[in-house]
């Protein structure tokens, strides 16, 4: 409680913020990412894309936040390794901590370490997905990013 930045917030605008953050927290979830992608390359490409439509901004935001969680990828072999390794632990200390609190969670098959050759295929699926997001699917076009 004591660190919640939002408590200044009366109880609708909370909510709004709440759903927004868990909005673009599951943008980031690959089951979805080449629909998504794909709705922001048709949406994007449409003559009435505008930055002050809401639902625009919001799939931008969206785009972003996708960006961002899959930009690592592009990142130079070791620092995107040391990066990996540190969200790797960070996740399985929550997993341990859970099983600790008797929660008994699926192993997410990301997490699962693996022999070096089938590393390499993280790898290039690491650049495929982010790379085609972060170079090519959130271009806009001049008159939306002026």
């Amino acid at each position: 409680p004591e660190c919640n930045i939002f408590t200044h917030l009366p109880p609708e605008d909370f909510q709004i913020v709440r759903n927004r953050m868990i909005d673009l927290i599951l943008a980031t979830d690959m089951k979805m990412h080449f629909e998504m992608v794909s709705k922001f390359r048709l949406r994007r490409n449409s003559p009435d894309f505008c930055r002050t439509n809401d639902d625009d901004v919001w799939m931008l935001l969206r785009m972003c936040i996708k960006g961002g969680d899959l930009s690592h990828g592009l990142l130079s072999w070791d620092s995107h390794v040391s990066w990996s390794y540190r969200a790797a632990s960070e996740f399985y200390e929550q997993g341990d901590l859970e099983l600790a609190q008797g929660s008994f969670l699926r192993v997410f098959h990301f997490f699962v370490l693996l022999p070096p050759g089938r590393r390499q295929s993280r790898r290039r699926f690491a650049l495929f997905s982010g790379a085609k997001v972060i170079q090519r699917d959130t271009t806009l076009p001049r008159s939306v990013s002026d």
